[in-house]
């Protein structure tokens, strides 16, 4: 990553911030919004477009007589379909359904139920589309009523007060099914997972079937994303569990349960960064393979092998991973050409395969088509930083902060970064910059080697050799076989007149890369430091 680094095989070194298949801590039940340009439009007619905009149906055509239609009998069928759906196309009928019967029969109960639909689409999304229809007919709903009238029309962008006044809306709607699932979808979205979990685990109660158990699991899916975001990683390993127990149970019940497959294929693959890394990245190709097999054009199915993949090749079979990773990613981008997950994903095994012209081409991509996805700038801040161009690297590394600063890997490469401008003597006070970069990220994850080496790095580097030694045993500490920290740490044993341990640090350099004898010799003669390999 750094000049230090030399040519180092160390896969480590290439290392650039983990991309999850789902982008934000939201709770995102399908995965159109990443690899689509636009919102699904929904087909709508005239009448139902009228009554969106709060005008008057235009006339039936003449010759043709108007039927009665019952609003409660003509909607029910497509939201009893659309409360047990795993698509858009359910609810977006469902939408249908209401708008017809509103043509009828504006009652306010309908624009309330259509709205819950919408936001309920919404949940699945992420347009701010979807949620504008939906306060539009709660406002329709509710006026007049100063005791429901608890919502307003949205304006600006999508705001915890819009989704905190649904909530307050959602209380005075019936308590069915698919109120409560939306409650729950919705608080989940608000980051209140203890309150989304029980609302859904009250659905359980009274209806144990595959919807009630997803939208629980998928909210305990998303709750331990965000805990193991914030450092917390033995409470997201439960929680990532209790997400599996629930997706296992909707697959008991249905096994050909897409959504379910898809989610935890994910779950697996995040648990493989936890506890038993092989056993659950082996479950989660299994459960996308099985995707594969329902749907062959699945993109997100693609997407989550591929990142399996390339999780799997830190661990085994470096090279048969990455190319196998590879073809999964090419193959979702053949798909859908409008991928960011793709490109951003594909831009990392770049990354990993030392092609980093080929990871800034397809990060830049992944940029263009999800511009508030931190991970795309991340991945192409870390390429920038491999191609030594670092004043680049730091303003991506500084987008992906500024979206996310829970995100450790940026934190890291902005520091690397730093460190070497600071080298080449660009810029004031950029080794003061590196090292309280490195020191964030080590603080949101304490087991960052990588921030532990550069740290002790910038430390060598200002003379303060014990804390750069101190770094540099916490690094090996967590990676005994890190090979940039026994390079570093022999820097650092020579400077305090301690030779004999210095060479013994790269004979076990030599040991971990055999292909380095030749490097680590000039290496030793330029520190002075006798080595017999």
């Amino acid at each position: 990553m750094l000049q230090q680094r030399g040519d180092s095989r160390d896969e480590s070194r290439r290392r650039a911030a983990a991309i999850g298949i789902l982008l934000s801590q939201l709770i995102l039940p399908i995965f159109p919004s990443a690899c689509s340009g636009e919102a699904p439009k929904l087909e709508e007619g005239a009448p139902a477009a009228a009554a969106r905009a709060g005008e008057p149906p235009p006339p039936e055509p003449q010759g043709k007589a108007a039927q009665p239609v019952d609003p409660a009998a003509l909607a029910k069928a497509s939201l009893d379909q659309a409360l047990f759906a795993a698509t858009l196309e359910d609810l977006q009928q469902a939408v249908a359904d209401y708008s017809k019967a509103i043509e009828s029969s504006p009652e306010p109960i309908l624009f309330a139920k259509r709205g819950l639909v919408s936001l309920h689409i919404f949940t699945r999304t992420g347009f701010k589309s979807d949620l504008v229809l939906a306060f539009m007919d709660f406002d329709e709903a509710f006026k007049g009523s100063p005791v429901l009238h608890t919502t307003r029309s949205f304006r600006g962008d999508v705001a915890r007060e819009e989704l905190g006044q649904a909530v307050s809306a959602i209380r005075f709607l019936p308590d069915d099914a698919l109120t409560m699932t939306l409650k729950a979808n919705i608080l989940c979205m608000l980051g209140q997972y203890q309150v989304a979990v029980e609302t859904a685990g009250s659905i359980l109660e009274k209806d144990k079937g595959p919807t009630a158990w997803r939208t629980r699991g998928l909210i305990y899916a998303a709750w331990a994303r965000q805990v193991y975001n914030e450092g917390r990683w033995r409470d997201s390993r439960e929680i990532f569990k209790k997400a599996v127990s629930d997706l296992n149970e909707v697959l008991n019940l249905s096994p050909q349960d897409l959504e379910s497959l898809l989610s935890r294929g994910e779950v697996h693959d995040s648990l493989g960064e936890l506890q038993q890394p092989i056993q659950e990245h082996a479950a989660a190709i299994t459960d996308f393979a099985r995707a594969i097999e329902l749907d062959p054009k699945n993109v997100r199915a693609y997407c989550g092998r591929g990142n399996v993949f390339k999780d799997l090749s830190r661990r085994t079979d470096r090279t048969g991973n990455l190319e196998r990773a590879m073809a999964d990613l090419t193959k979702a981008i053949t798909i859908d050409s409008n991928c960011g997950v793709a490109y951003a994903t594909r831009g990392n095994v770049y990354l990993l395969l030392d092609q980093n012209q080929k990871a800034v081409a397809d990060s830049t991509r992944a940029i263009e088509l999800m511009p508030q996805d931190p991970a795309a700038y991340s991945v192409r801040g870390s390429a920038y930083v491999l191609l030594g161009r670092h004043k680049e690297a730091v303003a991506d590394c500084s987008e992906a902060i500024r979206l996310n600063p829970r995100l450790g890997n940026p934190w890291m490469m902005r520091g690397g970064a730093y460190l070497n401008l600071a080298r080449r003597g660009e810029g004031e006070d950029n080794y003061g910059r590196a090292f309280t970069d490195l020191s964030k990220a080590i603080e949101i994850n304490p087991l960052d080697y990588e921030a532990y080496w550069l740290r002790a790095s910038v430390q060598y580097d200002q003379g303060r050799q014990s804390a750069a030694l101190r770094d540099c045993n916490q690094a090996l500490k967590i990676d005994p076989n890190f090979l940039n920290a026994y390079l570093e740490r022999a820097r650092v044993l020579e400077a305090i007149g301690r030779r004999a341990e210095a060479a013994a640090d790269l004979r076990k350099a030599a040991q971990i890369d055999p292909q380095l004898k030749e490097y680590l010799r000039e290496f030793a003669r330029k520190l002075g430091v006798k080595l017999e390999l």
